[in-house]
Formats: C-alpha cells, structure tokens, sequence
C-alpha cells in the first residue's frame, strides 16, 4: 500500500496493521515462536492435540504478562544502571572540582606567602 491513495494527512502506519507497534509485535511473537522452536518446545496448536494454544486468549494474556515483566525488570536495571552511572559521574564531577580547588588554595596560599615576605623585607 503507497500514500497516493489515501486521504490527505493519513499515513501508511495510521493503519492498524501498518504501524511501528504493529510490526513489533508481530515480530515478537514471530520470534517468540522460534525461539520455543529452538528450544524444542511444542506448544499445543490444534493440529495433533484438541488444543490449540496460540488462539488461546489465556495463553497469548499468560505470554504477555511474562513479556511485561521481563520488559519492567529489564527498565528497573536500566533506572539501577543509570543512576549508577550519574553517581559516578557526579563523583568524578565533585574530584576534579576538589583537586582544582585544592590546587587554588595552593597557589593563593604561596601567593600570600610570597607577597608577605616580600613586604617583610621592604620593612
């Protein structure tokens, strides 16, 4: 399907079926099947047994709250990741503002001592 046949302002993926979330979908799903392939396991399909799991609404409901909460635990490891990362970052933040401080008061302290001894001698 191409936009020159449709109505101004619709898209191809305003389509249901077209859309990103469409595809991603039917992609996982596809992948799902190959990885229990992979993994040599049968699910139930109607063909050999009275069952037939992938029209099942359970099953597909079942799948997709294990999808869901492998997806929730994988962003709570992400959040954990990142906030790691900030710390570390806010660490090596507050090192270098230390060192360039300590290198300041330094400098500012052999000025003074400096300029103190200087004027002593003129004195």
């Amino acid at each position: 399907m191409t936009g020159w046949n449709m109505p101004p302002g619709v898209n191809e993926w305003d389509i249901p079926g077209n859309r990103p979330e469409d595809v991603m979908e039917e992609h996982f799903w596809t992948a799902f099947e190959h990885k229990l392939a992979e993994e040599n396991i049968e699910v139930p399909d109607g063909e050999n047994d009275s069952f037939d799991a992938w029209n099942s609404d359970w099953f597909i409901r079942a799948v997709d709250m294990a999808r869901n909460m492998g997806y929730n635990l994988g962003y709570a490891q992400g959040e954990g990741d990142a906030q790691m990362a900030e710390a570390y970052h806010e660490m090596k933040t507050h090192e270098v503002l230390d060192n360039v401080m300590n290198e300041f008061r330094t400098k500012l302290h052999d000025l003074i001592t400096e300029m103190s001894k200087k004027y002593e001698h003129e004195d």
